[in-house]
């Protein structure tokens, strides 16, 4: 297919460790013919020869190359750019499909779409968006107003790097293919639901941005929130999912400002505010943990422990689901890992060998290697993010009602939070986050 991909904030790691090796692995399955472009702009001072050397250095890490690559490389076409004040970049039409991603950070994205808006194939531009969509709620609503004015809304994708359709679509499957696990899915018989997005590393090169957003927006948010409202769709079988996982964070319980220090705890790892970039006296979490429930539907009242945080003891992106216990005995958990690979056990209580009748607990497991299948930020989950979007497709994108839900949400518990004046807890890293997260309750894994 001719294709035209512009690349805003090319110099940036997702467009070199994501976007050019999915681009070129794209090249390479002929899905992107010899006739298309890709056009990279950025800040840097950089010929386009100087941007090749670049993205064959990063593709060459990534990924697999063969003869092909110099071709691949010879699509390229660098253009240096003012974010502030940026002008019209190359007119270029007849494309079959024409793709702009936006890799700057989101102050630029509402420059970056003039740019587009005054292009002759403007109609058929596809906009790409990395979440968290915009800073904080009124730039998010402002954003995709303003796209939406430029825009057809079936051209705006917004992406999610940890998640894509992958892992969501296999909660519905296990539950689709699993009467045993489907009939118990419901307050009767769950007794609370985790979910956490932990990593062990920092801020990184996104400190300045990530200061001014914190975990409660750049991970519970964007990636927390839509977990959640795939494990708890009422009907896996049928319906419009993408409507039901609307009407999930439709039914959040509303927390009211008085009780904001019963559902949430926030942190901030030892040595955050050295890193350069961060505000000396900077209180923006990197930790949070939430205890919420639904008002509505199948699992009304159940505890949903949601974490997120960085600089942790693992790295992980996992649901489990803690069913009730028999006559005070353990109870079942059933564990759905996405990263870092793909594994889903059932922990269930057995007969301890050579005793009387004491108990002891065994793992049902299956693991597949995530290279294979989940393949959640990585150089493939990319491919079919861009294939999915080059074709017109949408399965693995989020619409706005439910980035704006979720904003709305999380914006009214980081306010509450601050307005009740509770502490960001320190807390040192290689931990599962602040101590004062028991003060939620029991039941999260890894703190008993």
């Amino acid at each position: 297919m001719k294709t035209r991909v512009d690349l805003f904030g090319a110099g940036a790691k997702l467009a070199l460790q994501k976007l050019l090796p999915a681009l070129y692995q794209l090249y390479e399955r002929h899905d992107i013919s010899g006739d298309s472009i890709i056009l990279a702009a950025d800040s840097l001072d950089l010929a386009t020869e100087d941007y090749r050397r670049l993205a064959q250095e990063s593709i060459s890490a990534c990924v697999d190359i063969s003869s092909h690559l110099k071709e691949f490389l010879e699509l390229i076409r660098y253009e240096k750019i003012d974010y502030q004040n940026p002008s019209l970049i190359l007119q270029d039409t007849g494309y079959a499909s024409h793709l702009a991603y936006l890799c700057c950070l989101p102050e630029y994205d509402d420059a970056i779409a003039d740019i587009l808006a005054g292009m002759d194939d403007a109609d058929e531009i596809r906009i790409l968006i990395e979440k968290p969509y915009g800073s904080d709620l009124e730039h998010a609503s402002m954003l995709h107003r303003r796209l939406a004015d430029r825009f057809k809304e079936e051209h705006i994708y917004c992406v999610d790097q940890y998640l894509g359709a992958e892992p969501l679509q296999s909660i519905l499957a296990l539950r689709r293919n699993n009467p045993m696990i489907e009939n118990l899915w419901d307050r009767e018989h769950i007794e609370h639901i985790q979910i956490s997005v932990l990593d062990t590393k920092g801020v990184g090169s996104r400190a300045e941005y990530y200061d001014r957003t914190g975990c409660i927006i750049n991970d519970i948010q964007s990636h927390v929130l839509p977990i959640l409202s795939a494990l708890a769709v009422e009907d896996p079988f049928g319906g419009n999912i993408e409507e039901q996982r609307i009407a999930v964070l439709n039914s959040l319980h509303q927390i009211h400002e008085t009780k904001i220090k019963n559902v949430a705890v926030f942190g901030q790892y030892a040595g955050y505010r050295t890193k350069e970039g961060i505000r000396p006296d900077s209180d923006t979490e990197t930790f949070a943990a939430l205890r919420l429930t639904l008002d509505q539907g199948r699992l009304k009242d159940v505890p949903l422990l949601l974490r997120a945080g960085m600089k942790c003891r693992s790295r992980e992106i996992e649901a489990s689901v803690t069913f009730r216990a028999v006559n005070g005995g353990r109870p079942d958990t059933l564990v759905l890992r996405f990263q870092p690979s793909e594994e889903v056990w059932l922990e269930i209580n057995v007969k301890k060998p050579g005793t009387s009748g004491l108990t002891d607990t065994a793992r049902m497991k299956y693991c597949v290697s995530s290279n294979d299948h989940m393949r959640m930020n990585t150089v493939e989950a990319y491919e079919e993010y861009l294939y999915t979007c080059m074709n017109g497709g949408h399965d693995g994108f989020t619409p706005w009602a439910e980035i704006e839900l979720a904003w709305r949400y999380m914006n009214f518990i980081r306010t509450y939070y601050r307005s009740a004046h509770l502490p960001v807890y320190p807390y040192e890293p290689g931990t599962f986050g602040p101590d004062q997260v028991k003060i939620l309750g029991e039941g999260w894994r890894n703190l008993e």
